[in-house]
């Protein structure tokens, strides 16, 4: 069961550490979800990162980069 970007913010809420595509996230909803994150000290990978553009990432990015990881992999 795929969750809802309001679900996710509230398990980022926890301080767990997620995975999440980005293929399935716009940029602003990722940029929440990592706000979330940030607070509680969590940690987030983005996986499919290569399908946003490099400056989407580079806006993903500014809050929070100690907590996130770009998986750029093919």
């Amino acid at each position: 069961m795929n969750k809802t970007t309001s679900e996710i913010i509230m398990l980022a809420g926890t301080g767990a550490s997620l995975i999440v595509d980005a293929k399935t996230k716009t940029t602003s909803e990722l940029i929440m979800i990592i706000g979330s994150i940030g607070k509680k000290n969590g940690h987030i990978t983005i996986k499919n990162s290569n399908s946003k553009t490099t400056s989407e990432l580079i806006m993903i990015c500014r809050n929070y980069p100690d907590k996130i990881t770009l998986d750029l992999t093919e």
